[in-house]
């Protein structure tokens, strides 16, 4: 939705630049939608990350310091996960990956072009049970 939005300003500004506006602004509207269209390719309509289902893509939602264990929302569920090597991913990255199963994994973190591996502990958990889970590996 945000990406229509911004879509929806830039054309105004570019509709509005179509009724006198300087060169400048306009170079400006055109490089705006370039670099939108560039931050927006690897997703498509939906905002899901392109060549992944929508089971291994979730949200990291919970990463406090000293533990390399981490929570990650999905669309069917919370996981697990262990960080082990590659980029170290932060709250509110989106993480990519074959994360639907255990083991280890190599994702990708497509805000930030980058990779990592994890270590899939369990998936596809109800609230209670990754904090149980999380609290079992850290505490």
């Amino acid at each position: 939705m945000r990406k229509y939005l911004l879509h929806v300003l830039i054309i105004s500004l570019v509709l509005l630049c179509n009724f006198g506006c300087s060169a400048i602004l306009e170079g400006v509207a055109e490089g705006l939608i370039m670099a939108v269209d560039d931050h927006i390719s690897g997703y498509n309509q939906d905002g899901v990350v392109s060549g992944y289902n929508q089971d291994g893509v979730a949200v990291v939602v919970f990463y406090p310091s000293g533990c390399d264990y981490f929570i990650a929302d999905g669309s069917k569920g919370f996981y697990l996960l262990e960080w082990y090597s590659g980029y170290d991913p932060s709250e509110g990255d989106l993480i990519a990956g074959d994360i639907g199963s255990y083991g280890f994994k190599d994702v990708y973190y497509p805000k930030q072009d980058r990779t990592g591996r994890v270590y899939v502990e369990d998936y596809l958990l109800s609230e209670s049970s990754v904090i149980e889970e999380y609290n079992d590996q850290c505490d």
